[in-house]
């Protein structure tokens, strides 16, 4: 099962929408999380739980597989298949890449499909684009690196990619 969550860096939330009378906000990567369903608002106890009911009551959306595997036998299963992404806990896709805690596909976490514009990690600096688009990833001080494309659970103060039309990230090159 794959969620599809969408950050409004203006207000910090990411919003899931499953249809016109089911979806899901979280402000803070994932750590509460609320649903709303047929206008009724229910702060989310169990994230695993609403998965599992999620699988059984919308089926579109696929199977909510989990892959329980105890933590000491993790890294054995990462070398015996040649892992070399996170650990899929929450889910293996068909195209082999994982699932985070919120159902999102880890490529779009990784930043899959961007490119570098400007990498200077010395300077605290990243502009990337995709299809034409430029946007500017913010340093984190605690990670020691770049902040990946959404809040999540581990990193909820994360503020996302600042838009920048061409012009602008075309400025931090001549900055050099």
């Amino acid at each position: 099962m794959i969620l599809n969550w969408i950050h409004n860096r203006e207000t910090k939330e990411l919003k899931c929408v499953i249809n016109d009378n089911l979806h899901y906000i979280t402000l803070d990567g994932g750590g509460t999380i609320t649903r709303y369903l047929d206008g009724n608002e229910y702060v989310i106890t169990d994230w695993e739980d609403q998965k599992y009911w999620l699988s059984a009551n919308y089926p579109e959306l696929g199977v909510y597989e989990p892959f329980n595997l105890p933590d000491d036998l993790q890294e054995q299963w990462m070398i015996d298949n040649n892992w070399e992404e996170a650990f899929p806990l929450f889910g293996k896709c068909p195209d082999g890449h994982y699932l985070d805690r919120l159902q999102r596909l880890a490529e779009l976490q990784e930043l899959k499909g961007y490119y570098d514009f400007i990498y200077e990690p010395e300077n605290k600096l990243n502009i990337i684009m995709k299809k034409g688009e430029y946007f500017k990833r913010e340093w984190c001080e605690e990670n020691k690196s770049f902040y990946n494309l959404q809040p999540c659970c581990v990193f909820p103060d994360n503020p996302g990619l600042t838009p920048l039309t061409k012009e602008e990230a075309e400025s931090y090159k001549s900055r050099g």
